[in-house]
Order: structure tokens, then C-alpha cells, then sequence
């Protein structure tokens, strides 16, 4: 299956550049591209690629909310975050706002940028060379900024749980996985989602997901 692409990047000769590389691919067509985030959410809707590679700041519309109603709007359409932004703030709000990953375009190569773009339209979670350190700074902060507010913490045995759970694992999986039985995996979950005023596994897996659990 050919993989429909478009670019959305303030900076022509950048998308120019990018096209580029992309077309190169045999499995990658470039749809469109786009120079602000008004128009960027104009082609999503007229032209449902697979992905959408977005940068974070563009006129009119930023990154962050065309990706934010692209995922509200066409859920099956995936977004990457592809931006000079490396700020802690901006991967956060750019994966709040549903993207399925995000790169930095000093760092990515034309091999990992085709390789991302494959990964996201399989539905999964890319992230380029630095990306899950800034999100692993975050995490901390936010726990100290939790502990200092008297917001509900996790232990380390309760976010390995989670992170089992988030990784798509069964009740039966993770008992083995952890030597316990799963009577008491069931019964840890339910304490932690009583401990996060959750109401379904769904909403768990979200938090998960939120905090960069997933992975651990």
C-alpha cells in the first residue's frame, strides 16, 4: 500500500526539500503541502493522507490545534510532529493534542523520517533521537509538581502495572510476567484506579499513555 503524505511547514523550500527525499520511496506519495495550520487542516479534510508531517509553530493556525481538530475531526488520519522545537512544552502539547509521534528535523534522517512515517500509519507511537528524554524530564516534573500539590502518586510497582496494561498485556500475561496471580493483578488495578478516580480500563491506558508509562 502506497502511504499518502502531506507536509505542512511555514518554510517552502523546506517543504520542497522534504518532498524530495519522500518521493524517493516507492511506498510514499506526497499529496500536498501545506505553509500554515489553517491550511494545513483545509488539505487533512479534502485530501485524507495517511499522515500528516506538522510543524509545531506556523501563521494563522499553530501545529498544535490543527492537530488537535485533525484528530477530532479524521481520527484515522495520523500526525507527526516535525519541528526545530525541542522545548519540553511543545512535544507535550503536540502528543496532548493526539499526534502519533514526534521528531526533530535536525536530527532525523531521510531513512528514520520514511521509517516514522511508517511507523504512524500502523497506528503506533514514533519518537526521533531525543524526544523520550525530554518527555522522561517531564514525567519527573510533573511527579514532583503532583507530590507537591497532594495529587495522587504512583509507586514503582504500581506504574510497572500500568505500563503493562498500556502495552496492551491481559490480566493472564502480566501475572506471569510479574509472578503473581491474577486475582492480584486484578485487584492492584482496581486500586489504582480508585487512587486515580478512573472509571474504566480505557481511561487507565489514556493515563498511561498521558505520562509516558507505556514503555516501561
Amino acid at each position: 500500500m502506497t502511504l499518502r503524505v502531506l507536509l505542512a511547514d511555514d518554510y517552502r523550500l523546506f517543504r520542497e526539500s522534504v518532498r524530495s527525499l519522500l518521493e524517493q520511496d516507492s511506498l510514499i506519495t506526497v499529496v500536498g503541502d501545506a505553509a500554515t495550520g489553517r491550511e494545513a487542516l483545509e488539505l487533512a479534510r479534502r485530501d485524507r493522507p495517511h499522515v500528516v508531517l506538522m510543524e509545531v509553530m506556523m501563521p494563522e493556525m499553530s501545529g498544535i490545534d490543527a492537530t488537535r481538530i485533525i484528530k477530532r475531526e479524521l481520527p484515522d488520519v495520523m500526525v507527526l510532529g516535525f519541528s526545530m522545537r525541542q522545548e519540553t512544552t511543545y512535544v507535550v502539547e503536540m502528543l496532548k493534542a493526539g499526534a502519533s509521534g514526534y521528531l526533530l528535523k535536525k536530527l532525523a534522517t531521510p531513512s528514520e523520517l520514511g521509517q516514522a512515517i511508517r511507523v504512524a500509519a500502523e497506528g503506533e507511537i514514533y519518537f526521533g533521537q531525543r524526544i523520550p528524554h525530554i518527555l522522561v524530564k517531564q514525567y519527573f516534573w510533573r511527579l514532583a509538581e503532583e507530590a507537591a500539590a497532594g495529587a495522587p502518586v504512583l509507586g514503582a510497582k504500581e506504574r510497572q502495572l500500568l505500563g503493562l496494561i498500556a502495552a496492551g498485556e491481559s490480566c493472564k500475561e502480566i501475572s506471569f510476567s510479574l509472578g503473581v496471580s491474577v486475582r492480584t493483578v486484578e485487584a492492584r488495578r482496581a486500586r489504582i484506579m480508585k487512587k486515580l478516580n478512573l472509571r474504566s480500563v480505557a481511561e487507565l491506558i489514556k493515563y498511561a499513555l498521558r505520562e509516558g508509562l507505556a514503555s516501561m
